[in-house]
């Protein structure tokens, strides 16, 4: 069993598409995939790979490789502009 634990929006978009393609090539392995955007303790819940979005994951207890970079813009329309202006400081 390959527990893999994967963010839901990356999941439905590049995981699940590869799901049969490695079941065929890998009979004798089950896939039990946890697609979930809440932070959770990778050893707690006997996770063998996870995919997480993350700005930094570095832990001695664990080995993490960056595969993607992504960016993330910010938009606005012309309308929502002119009503309230631009934003001089972005709060998250």
């Amino acid at each position: 069993m390959l527990n893999t634990l994967i963010t839901a929006e990356c999941g439905g978009q590049y995981l699940v598409p590869l799901t049969a393609f490695y079941g065929n090539k890998h009979l004798q392995v089950k896939l039990d995939i946890l697609m979930d955007n809440t932070p959770i303790d990778l050893f707690d819940d006997r996770t063998n790979l996870a995919f997480k979005v993350a700005e930094n994951l570095a832990s001695a207890s664990y080995i993490d490789q960056n595969i993607y970079q992504s960016c993330l813009s910010l938009w606005a329309s012309h309308d929502y502009l002119k009503r309230f202006g631009f934003p001089k400081l972005l709060k998250i």
